[in-house]
Order: C-alpha cells, then structure tokens, then sequence
C-alpha cells in the first residue's frame, strides 16, 4: 500500500494523465475539484506559493493532497466565509461560503480563497498585523492582496 501511494503521488506531481492544461507552476491540479470561478485564484495563488523558496515544498504537497475546493452555505446566523480542513490521513479541503462569494467584489473573492489556501498550505494562523490573514474579512485591492501574501510566504509566521 505504501508503494501505491508513494507511485499515486509521483503520478500526480508529474501530471501523468492529466486533463488538458490543469496545471500550476508545472504541477498538475485536475485532480482537485473546485469551482471553475476559483481556479483563476488559486492558480495565482500556487504561482506566487511556488516563488518562495521557504514554502516550495508546502505548495508541492498541497497540490498533492488538496481534495477540493468547494460551496457551503454556514447559515444566515454564521459569521464563517470560509474554512480549511485538514485531515489526519492527509487530504485537505476548503469550504466557501456561495452566498458571499456570489454576491462580493472580485478582491474579496480573491483574499478570501488566498486566506483559506494559506491555512491549508502553510498551516498560517489568523495574524493581527496582516489584512490578509486577519480573522475578520478586510476590503483588499489586488495590489494589497499581492503584498500580503508575499510577506506572509517570505517570512512565515
């Protein structure tokens, strides 16, 4: 069994049998289901994850074990947007919430989906001294966004 998922993940890091051009940075993503709307956001994600040389290794395995991306609805009464979950065999999902991600801004999509990346990815707490990884929802330009997230993955947290 071990061989298998060893063999599995050599297959998915070198997008053997891959679908079209579902890949990120070289690597393959088909496997992850998530919402044709969020794979322009989570390809900027993995592209600017795979230039910091202190978090590569982070963005490669989440390749490999992010599940899926997809739309939950929490409730009228929630204040949660978002969440990742990591699971102890390995795999890792994100919900979004539909209502707000149908009804806000394109930054907002973006730093939302980037927030819960960097929760799964690098396992970033929420931090006061960052917009991006605050845990209350920040208006964001895509600049600031960019900024963020690059800071976050130079200097970790």
């Amino acid at each position: 069994m071990k061989i298998f998922k060893r063999a599995f993940g050599l297959f998915l890091l070198l997008g053997i049998g891959a679908c079209g051009t579902n890949k990120v940075a070289g690597i393959s993503t088909s496997h992850i289901d998530m919402p044709l709307e969020m794979r322009e956001d989570f390809s900027y994600f993995m592209d600017v994850c795979m230039e910091s040389p202190k978090f590569r290794g982070h963005c490669h395995y989440a390749a490999r074990t992010l599940d899926r991306i997809e739309y939950l609805d929490y409730g009228p009464e929630s204040h949660v947007i978002g969440t990742c979950y990591r699971y102890s065999a390995g795999m890792q999902n994100i919900t979004i919430s539909s209502s707000y991600y149908k009804s806000t801004s394109e930054e907002n999509k973006r730093s939302l989906l980037v927030h819960e990346l960097l929760h799964c990815v690098i396992g970033a707490p929420h931090l006061n001294d960052t917009k991006l990884m605050s845990p209350w929802q920040h208006y964001m330009t895509m600049e600031e966004i960019d900024d963020d997230l690059k800071l976050i993955l130079s200097r970790g947290f």
